[in-house]
């Protein structure tokens, strides 16, 4: 949502604004009191802000993509705005109101029952104002992180999928092809912006890679259609959206206008991708994949991460497409549609630098005691290079039938940490790693790893299909790595049942990693995540570390 105020006498605006917004922007017409009114404008929408209240109507607009020309159309998009948003905002969409014009042009708000002496002019959602100081964006902009929000939101947006998940859907509706679809109607919409908010090197650069990715994602797409990763989502998670109050996260404004497959009901991969890139955007990635990481290690969704950089690049993409159509709205003053100009080509340019952060045939070894930070390092890292995700953790708990989340007891972790049950544990992920391979993904496997052979027996499928490798030595002290086995006790989103006394046997047991093995990099995990996730994306990408494999 831009932030464009307007009133009546708005002189930098290249055309007025229909009578009943000015309507609107008059105090009297409200029934409680009310000292100022902002309007702020989308494409699509035109939002009053009145006292503790909020009144959004709807454009007359037909941009292909969302048809709300007839009044009719507009009345039904109000209905199912209030009525999806309820999701995740109970007690903020209150009613839908209708204004009307009397004979003598008066306008006047109803809840009901239309006098017979006025004609119904437009629909409006009514909503509860929240303060703009609990916006996410704002916050952050503040430098200030809220205490353990990207776990909250992550936790959030997990429960919030698995109750919307569409069990029943189709290739045809949500593959390949509907991707295939959806991008050539995309990329028809932004053509127009080539050359001015678009740059045309780079629109040609991004449209033949994500030809290139889509050919090579073909069976990935449709095998996420079919294995219940579509969602009836959000479709427009950014921060501006995302609100906290008293500890409690609210978010608004979904996306009502369409039943089309990757606008509101879609991957729900494509879903955070919003978030995150939203963020990097801002100048928080460190947030957005903190996010992003503690929904694919919660989740067991080993294929979520490859998908991400396509995902974080449509969604740059989309941004910049919707802002270049703002910057050319009717009734927008001419300061807000340079703004918005500018904020259009920096969209397209981050959708540039995503697309290309995808890593091909590469295999990534996370190695280190419990404790260490290898499923915070190996999420955010597996979906910044658009790898498969294998986790030791999720593994184990799969193959003896535990949900992720359960804490277990304390004769199931015996059971679970067998040397049997371990040695079913690796010999899966490196079935699941090859068949990966086999399709010409990266993968990044978080495991203990403690002995040698092990390690070889990972690195010898990646020797055998010609991959590049690089062993992560993660470290740390033990009285940390002891702090954060405790705290999972206190996680709802940990996996791990590692315990202290897990731990101390995995000292014992754990073969320091010779350079002999293979390229490896040694890391000590006091740094903050994203900053070693960008030390290991430096080191795969250099010259230096491509000789070396």
């Amino acid at each position: 949502m831009s932030s464009t105020s307007h009133s009546k006498d708005n002189s930098n605006s290249d055309q007025t604004l229909p009578d009943y917004v000015y309507a609107l922007l008059n105090p009297d017409i409200y029934t409680f009191e009310v000292n100022q009114i902002q309007l702020i404008q989308t494409h699509i929408s035109y939002v009053f802000l009145a006292g503790d209240r909020v009144y959004k109507t709807k454009k007359p607009v037909d941009f292909g993509f969302i048809n709300q020309l007839d009044l009719d159309q507009r009345h039904n998009n109000c209905i199912r705005e209030v009525d999806l948003n309820r999701r995740l905002a109970p007690d903020v969409y209150i009613n839908i109101v209708m204004i009307a014009q009397s004979q003598s042009g008066e306008y006047k708000i109803f809840n009901a029952n239309i006098p017979e002496n006025f004609v119904l002019i437009e629909y409006a959602v009514e909503m509860q104002l929240l303060p703009s100081k609990a916006i996410l964006a704002n916050i952050l902009a503040n430098n200030v992180m809220p205490e353990q929000f990207p776990q909250k939101f992550a936790e959030l947006i997990l429960d919030f999928h698995s109750k919307n998940s569409l069990q029943e859907s189709t290739t045809e509706f949500a593959g390949a092809s509907a991707v295939q679809i959806w991008w050539d109607r995309e990329r028809q919409e932004a053509s127009k912006f080539i050359g001015s908010t678009w740059n045309a090197n780079d629109a040609k650069d991004f449209s033949l890679t994500i030809t290139k990715l889509l050919e090579q994602d073909t069976d990935l797409l449709n095998d996420r259609a079919l294995g219940g990763h579509i969602v009836e989502g959000h479709g427009d998670l950014h921060s501006m959206h995302i609100y906290l109050l008293e500890q409690k996260i609210i978010i608004v404004d979904c996306i009502e206008f369409n039943d089309w497959f990757h606008f509101r009901i879609l991957d729900k991969g494509y879903d955070i991708a919003f978030t995150a890139m939203d963020l990097e955007a801002r100048g928080f990635p460190e947030v957005g994949d903190e996010i992003v990481g503690r929904y694919i290690a919660a989740s067991g969704d080993e294929t979520l991460p490859i998908l991400q950089p396509l995902h974080r690049a449509f969604r740059a993409f989309v941004r910049g497409k919707v802002e270049s159509i703002e910057s050319n709205q009717i009734g927008i003053p001419r300061e807000q549609k340079l703004e918005k100009k500018e904020s259009a080509a920096t969209y397209f340019t981050l959708a540039s630098k995503l697309i290309h952060e995808r890593t091909d045939s590469f295999l990534i070894l996370i190695c280190g005691l419990s404790g260490t930070g290898k499923s915070t390092i190996g999420s955010q890292l597996s979906a910044r290079i658009g790898a498969a995700y294998l986790s030791s953790d999720i593994i184990r708990k799969k193959i003896a039938g535990i949900p992720l989340h359960n804490k277990i007891s304390k004769q199931q972790s015996n059971e679970i940490y067998t040397t049997k049950m371990s040695q079913q544990t690796y010999t899966k992920m490196r079935e699941s790693a090859e068949q990966y391979i086999q399709k010409g993904y990266s993968v990044v496997l978080d495991a203990t790893h403690h002995n040698m052979l092990d390690r070889k027996k990972v690195l010898d499928i990646a020797k055998k299909y010609n991959y590049e490798t690089l062993i992560i030595d993660l470290q740390i002290s033990e009285t940390e790595a002891l702090s954060r086995i405790a705290s999972r006790n206190f996680d709802p989103l940990a996996v791990s049942d590692a315990t202290s006394e897990v731990y101390l046997k995995q000292v014992e047991q754990f073969t320091p990693i010779s350079e002999k093995e293979g390229p490896k990099m040694v890391v000590k995990t006091n740094e903050s995540p994203q900053t070693i996730v960008k030390r290991i994306m430096h080191k795969i990408s250099s010259p230096t570390h491509k000789k070396l494999s």
